[in-house]
């Protein structure tokens, strides 16, 4: 039957999620970075902006009194010095810091405004990109653990352990995934749970799929009428699989075993060399193609003992195989032979 690949699931996710954490902190560093500089930038602008008005201001007045109270020229409104009493041109003098300071404050406050205006502005731009960031993170986080718990799933389904499988597959909380319907079909297969199997696959293709992601789902569906013997519906869907992916090793790795049910060897041999041509070194299409050899007669005896120690020299487990396998049965003396024993 089909194979699920076995592989350290944990470390995957993991090494995922470190590489999120980065991430994240990367972008949150650049925010922190960018809402600083522009506290400082908005601050050093304000204090830019009153220097300048002081300094220019200052500057003004100061030239101003100089000509009126020390050159004595008539500044309308304001009379020469020589005509005024000392009294009055204190008053006026008054007059004059007072209008000084007045337009000083102005100044002050157009311009403090709009600087702090534009900081509010900037603070409350990078507040939100702050807020869209932690958003990110906290979707990012529960993808990493909406895939842990999808992998251990599939750790447990390779393990042959489906009630576990099954478990943790109904503890993941919506909105679930085509892949989650798949692996729930898998799940059923195991379970003998054939309905629901099927089920859950046409749930899975309820989604929009790439081609290579229908294929996984047209190959759970042939493998559940495989276990329920209906060996034409099953290569049905094991051609589907093919045509959204030609290079599917595993669909012409099934086909080959239901041909060999319905008694079709020859079919059964085409369609075993076909995934050994996609994999060479591949010890189950090699076990399974000496298998075929073994049922077609004594003149395939030398292909089956050929593949038989092809089977084994890429993985030695295959040895049980080869000693309790009931296709073998009538080639004892090849696999003694194969085995030395």
């Amino acid at each position: 039957m089909g194979r699920i690949q076995r592989s350290d699931w944990n470390v995957f996710a993991w090494r995922w999620e470190k590489r999120c954490f980065r991430t994240m902190k990367k972008k949150m560093n650049k925010v922190e970075g960018d809402s600083n500089e522009a506290h400082n930038k908005a601050t050093g602008g304000i204090l830019k902006a009153v220097f300048w008005i002081f300094a220019v201001v200052g500057i003004a007045v100061t030239a101003l009194l100089f000509v009126w109270l020390i050159l004595g020229i008539s500044i309308p409104p304001f009379d020469p010095v020589s005509k005024a009493d000392p009294a009055e041109l204190t008053l006026k003098a008054i007059n004059i810091v007072v209008v000084f300071f007045s337009i000083v404050t102005a100044f002050l406050a157009f311009f403090g405004y709009k600087e702090v205006g534009q900081h509010q502005e900037l603070r409350a731009k990078l507040e939100k990109q702050a807020d869209a960031l932690a958003k990110e993170s906290k979707d990012r986080m529960n993808e990493i653990r909406y895939a842990e718990e999808l992998n251990k799933a599939k750790i447990f389904l390779s393990l042959d352990v489906p009630d576990k499988a099954s478990y943790i597959l109904s503890e993941i909380e919506k909105p679930l995934s085509w892949e989650v319907h798949l692996v729930r079909a898998q799940v059923n297969i195991r379970m003998g749970a054939y309905s629901d199997a099927l089920q859950n696959a046409r749930k899975a293709l309820s989604y929009e799929l790439e081609p290579k992601e229908k294929a996984r789902v047209y190959f759970a569906e042939g493998n559940v009428y495989t276990e329920m013997k209906e060996y034409d519906k099953a290569n049905e869907y094991y051609d589907k699989c093919l045509d959204s992916a030609p290079d599917f090793l595993d669909a012409h790795v099934n086909k080959a075993y239901v041909y060999k049910r319905k008694d079709d060897l020859p079919s059964a041999l085409k369609e075993i060399n076909k995934a050994i041509a996609l994999n060479d070194r591949d010890a189950q299409c090699y076990f399974n193609r000496a298998c075929y050899y073994s049922l077609m007669g004594k003149k395939y005896n030398s292909d089956t003992e050929q593949d038989l120690k092809k089977a084994i020299q890429l993985d030695h487990s295959f040895v049980t195989n080869a000693l309790t396998d009931d296709d073998l049965e009538s080639n004892k003396d090849i696999v003694k032979n194969v085995l030395k024993i």
